[in-house]
């Protein structure tokens, strides 16, 4: 039987205290204080939750989750929490609940289980990915019964024994995207998170057949990180509109720090008024996020590498540009790589260590999607573009120390779709062309080693981004006898828009990749 609805909606949410500022999410409130999901009979609320002298009583009686009317981003959570009958008692606490902005019925977010026997595992609800750590990927889960939606468990390590009328204390903390659970100071569980964003914490109860034992919790105090805001993205499901539900697995793509960096920050969303686009901007902790499609699902892969001159990923280019790939019935990955350009380094190094990174990491888990280990591909745009044609011409280069399994494998492509590729030819290094780039020799970057694969090439002839820099790639690819296409569109400029002889273009790359056989 389907769930009831969100209840007691509040006509605006604020958000949480200032960063630094810890809270006692239960001293001194009330059950006014609080929203209700899958409830809005007012006397089963009450037979749920109690609240008296900061003490939290979950009593198991009714399906319900109590969750707070502030939101929090990045935070620690310290309770404590008791079983003050024999029995079995089951209940939980949800950080970042939110609703699924395509299932207004259903919430998302991470529960730290508080179920007796199963206290400290921690649980992906509807989309919340976790994995154990960052080398490993997500588990497949299960298909919840009610929703439809996928729910995953990272089992804790450690089991936790206590006694009825004992406190526990349980300690949650977050760093980054690496989040550890502690009871009673004993390390218990530990995962990783790549799309916790903002969100309410909520308390979980339910029936069940083996009892209604209540769950008392006190002294839930949590604490705002000063910089919470570098380990969030907010307002990624407006980034990726309607493509966000169809997001089924990411992996971050560094264990611990990227090469060359200081610090782990996947960066953030932000919406570029002037051109009216989300862009994400200063990822250094870098991660590709799979998308499923909806169609009968084909075994090719293509790595959509946003564009953004090495400073800001355009969310256009996989939102419009890469639409059609989806929709064809092809897995669609997003590279997100690190940017901006790091000091003292060329402007692709960061980007090309993640591309080789990325497609090593999709190769090792083919089997388990279902796309082919060689029918992976790239499509760029622009920076994007570039980078997607050097990791296809130059795949055979040694980048990076071994991390672990998945760089024994080759990072090579099957196929690649430059789109408006910059930074190809001498006079337009690192901007745009100087002299229009005739004349001007490919980079030398462009090595075109034995694992260049089939390309498909397109280019306005009014880019300030020299058209030259895809023909050059199509000359050597021709003058080595390589499979390529190339569109050059008469009066088109950057970004190729939706002018008339263009039109369409974005349907011509998925026409030739069934032209190639993927």
């Amino acid at each position: 039987m389907k769930v009831a609805v969100l209840v007691f909606v509040v006509a605006s949410i604020a958000l949480s205290a200032s960063a630094g500022q810890s809270v006692d999410l239960l001293a001194g409130r009330t059950l006014a204080d609080f929203d209700c999901l899958l409830t809005d009979d007012k006397a089963a609320i009450a037979r749920a939750y109690s609240i008296s002298d900061g003490v939290m009583r979950v009593s198991g009686e009714v399906r319900a989750i109590l969750v707070t009317k502030e939101i929090y981003r990045d935070f620690d959570l310290s309770f404590d929490m008791s079983y003050p009958e024999e029995g079995f008692g089951d209940g939980g606490i949800i950080l970042w609940v939110r609703m699924l902005p395509d299932r207004p019925d259903i919430h998302t977010g991470m529960e730290i289980q508080t179920k007796t026997g199963c206290l400290g595992d921690l649980w992906g609800l509807s989309r919340f990915v976790l994995s154990r750590d960052a080398s490993t990927p997500p588990p497949d889960g299960h298909i919840d019964s009610c929703t439809n939606e996928r729910y995953r468990c990272i089992p804790r390590m450690a089991d936790v024994t206590y006694a009825s009328g004992q406190w526990l204390h349980v300690d949650f903390r977050r760093r980054g995207l690496d989040c550890e659970l502690y009871v009673d100071g004993k390390l218990v569980n530990r995962c990783t998170v790549m799309n916790a964003d903002a969100g309410r914490i909520g308390f979980q109860t339910r029936p069940y057949p083996e009892g209604k034992v209540p769950i008392l919790y006190r002294n839930m105090v949590l604490t705002e990180h000063e910089a919470r805001e570098k380990t969030c993205l907010a307002d990624e499901d407006k980034a990726f509109g309607e493509f966000h539900r169809r997001i089924v697995e990411r992996f971050r793509l560094w264990p611990g720090l990227a090469p060359h960096e200081t610090e782990a920050d996947p960066g953030r969303y932000a919406f570029d008024e002037k051109n009216k686009v989300w862009r994400r901007r200063d990822v250094s902790c870098p991660e590709v996020v799979v998308l499923r499609p909806e169609k009968p699902v084909r075994d090719t892969i293509a790595v959509v590498m946003p564009g953004g001159g090495y400073s800001s990923q355009h969310m256009g280019h996989v939102c419009r540009d890469a639409k059609p790939i989806l929709d064809s019935g092809r897995w669609v990955a997003v590279l997100h790589y690190r940017i901006p350009r790091r000091e003292g380094r060329k402007i692709y190094d960061a980007p090309r260590e993640d591309a080789a990174r990325a497609i090593r990491i999709l190769r090792a888990n083919a089997a388990k999607f279902g796309w082919s280990p060689e029918k992976i591909g790239a499509v760029g745009f622009s920076a994007g573009a570039h980078l997607a044609a050097i990791s296809a011409v130059s795949s055979q280069d040694s980048l990076y120390d071994r991390i672990d399994e998945a760089d024994d494998l080759s990072p090579h492509l099957n196929f690649a779709v430059p789109v408006y590729p910059a930074y190809v030819v001498e006079d337009g290094a690192t901007g745009p062309n100087a002299n229009g780039g005739d004349g001007a020799a490919i980079l030398p970057e462009f090595k075109f080693d034995a694992k260049t694969p089939p390309m498909f090439l397109v280019h306005g002839d009014r880019d300030y981004y020299s058209p030259m820099g895809s023909v050059r790639i199509y000359e050597e690819l021709h003058r080595r006898k390589m499979p390529a296409q190339l569109f050059v569109y008469a009066n088109v400029s950057h970004g190729l828009g939706d002018t008339t002889n263009a039109r369409g273009w974005q349907q011509r790359i998925v026409d030739w990749i069934d032209s190639i056989g993927f």
